[in-house]
């Protein structure tokens, strides 16, 4: 398993325990480490050269909201 891959499951761990918070800041504070595992994916298989496709999943929700959440930083 390439570390993009492993990048993408502590994304995707990270999602789906947001869902489970009911605090509004705890929820944004997971969605935003989310966003940046999937950062740390994309840039991993760059730079190892793998190619990433991206497909219906629940990451792209929250790498499309990444600058709506950076803005409260």
């Amino acid at each position: 398993m390439s570390e993009g891959s492993v990048f993408r499951l502590f994304a995707e761990e990270a999602m789906r325990e947001s869902s489970n918070i009911v605090g509004e800041s705890e929820k944004r504070a997971l969605e935003e480490l989310a966003v940046i595992w999937a950062q740390a994916a994309l840039m991993s298989d760059r730079v190892f050269g793998l190619s990433f496709t991206s497909s219906p999943h629940p990451l792209d929700e929250a790498i499309s909201r990444a600058p709506l959440l950076m803005e409260g930083c």
